[in-house]
């Protein structure tokens, strides 16, 4: 590892460290887990669990928060870190990766977080479902707001977002027009409606941060939109 060029963003968040390096490859592969395990190592990290994102092959994985296993892979979205040393390993292209992280319990929650997990529809009710932050709030207890500091790392800007109006129309029901900067075009800002949601559960707008980074745009992020290969790699490491 020594001789290769990583690139990565770092933030220190409440009782979190967050690293999130661009396109590192498949995380499942032995390999690359002792790779990934190696790199979490030198970050301080002493247990670790990979979090593989839900897909057409795990679909009982969306919205899934589950507790953390050291040494297990999992197909999930979201997972509680309760002890220091833990670490968990998401992989992403254009989709974010939230840390919350609540300042009195020292709980530190994170979760890949894509326009789909976002929110879970219902039949009757489009705009009164529930998505994966929903959920891991739920799993660490419905922590206070005023305790909580937000970091969103890794995901792809609004202008790269492009759904079907049908896919768009509950975000706007639930969060307003503006979480489309576009909507002529039909594009969705995952900030915004992740900043919304958070919000709402109490959380004050100047401790919901992002790193700006956008996948698309970033030649060393992988983006699955921008047809560039290699998974990107968030380390969430509870330090306190």
């Amino acid at each position: 590892m020594s001789a290769t060029k990583l690139h990565f963003k770092a933030k220190s968040v409440g009782a979190a460290k967050v690293r999130f390096y661009g396109r590192m490859g498949p995380l499942g592969e032995d390999e690359k887990q002792r790779v990934a395990y190696h790199l979490g190592k030198n970050l301080g990290a002493t247990s670790f669990c990979s979090i593989l994102p839900a897909n057409e092959e795990h679909p009982e994985a969306w919205y899934k928060v589950v507790d953390f296993e050291p040494g297990e892979s999992k197909h999930a979205e979201a997972v509680v870190l309760k002890q220091p040393g833990q670490c968990c390993i998401f992989t992403s292209r254009d989709c974010p990766i939230v840390t919350i992280s609540d300042m009195t319990s020292g709980l530190v929650g994170a979760a890949h977080v894509g326009w789909r997990s976002l929110r879970k529809p219902t039949s009757d009710c489009p705009s009164c479902d529930a998505g994966v932050i929903e959920n891991l709030m739920a799993a660490m207890g419905h922590p206070y707001g005023e305790n909580l500091v937000v970091y969103v790392t890794g995901g792809i800007s609004a202008k790269h977002l492009v759904l079907e109006r049908e896919l768009l129309e509950p975000f706007w029901q639930k969060f307003g027009h503006d979480v489309s900067p576009d909507p002529e075009h039909r594009t969705l800002d995952l900030f915004r409606v992740i900043r919304r949601i958070c919000v709402r559960y109490g959380v004050r707008k100047d401790r919901i941060l992002s790193d700006g980074i956008c996948t698309f745009e970033t030649e060393w992020a992988g983006s699955k939109r921008a047809n560039r290969e290699g998974s990107n790699w968030t380390y969430v490491i509870k330090y306190w």
